[in-house]
């Protein structure tokens, strides 16, 4: 009996994890997928949480930078920086490298 409620209750977690913690549906998955991009590089965002820190520069090897909107990134960035977004930019001076689940990685083209 005890052997049956560990694995019930292991099978739980699992499809806890698959269902609320799923990667692909996160910031942290983009950065995970495009690691070999953004190693030395620098990526904006307009607020930085711990899990997303760590993953871009201990995991992907990317330096975080802050900007608290799209000017700030025109000002502080230059082309071939790169910038995660919640949102969906329509702008000439950026490319869409990725987007997954609600978060877009956009790169820098040229300089305004």
């Amino acid at each position: 009996m005890l052997v049956i409620a560990l694995a019930v209750a292991e099978s739980r977690l699992v499809c806890y994890s698959f269902h609320y913690r799923d990667l692909s549906h996160s910031s942290q998955g983009l950065l995970l997928a495009e690691r070999e991009r953004l190693d030395g590089a620098q990526i904006f965002r307009d607020h930085w949480n711990y899990g997303d820190l760590f993953v871009l520069e201990t995991v992907a090897g990317g330096k975080h930078r802050d900007a608290a909107s799209f000017d700030d990134f025109l000002r502080g960035s230059r082309a071939g920086d790169y910038l995660l977004s919640s949102e969906a930019i329509e702008e000439g001076c950026l490319s869409l490298v990725q987007s997954s689940h609600g978060h877009w990685l956009y790169q820098r083209l040229m300089s305004e």
